[in-house]
């Protein structure tokens, strides 16, 4: 949708935090999802962005990488010219993390 509307970026998500799901499997499945998706951005020219959400509304759980250090775990785990990061220190205030620590660690993503 984002390429057919002449679109240069994409936000994604991490997906909701399930109870039966460790940091490590949750960290495995969430990186692998995105890394199944950039060869067909990267093909379009659209840059994938994984935002700092907080919770859709439509989900039962919040974010699965709501927490600042789970982020960046996932943020680190992807190295992709088409990746980055869509930073929102209302999303950082909200989880509880320090917003500004928070953009210090993901800056250099874009």
């Amino acid at each position: 949708m984002t390429f057919a509307l002449g679109g240069a970026y994409c936000r994604v998500l991490s997906g909701q935090r399930r109870p039966e799901l460790s940091t490590e499997e949750g960290l495995r499945l969430a990186a692998g999802c995105i890394d199944e998706c950039l060869p067909y951005a990267q093909e379009r020219k659209v840059t994938l962005v994984i935002e700092n959400h907080y919770k859709d509304d439509f989900w039962t759980y919040p974010e699965f990488a709501q927490q600042m250090d789970v982020f960046c775990k996932l943020v680190d785990s992807i190295h992709h010219p088409f990746f980055g990061v869509n930073y929102d220190p209302s999303n950082a205030f909200l989880a509880g993390d320090d917003p500004v620590e928070l953009l210090k660690r993901v800056s250099g993503r874009g």
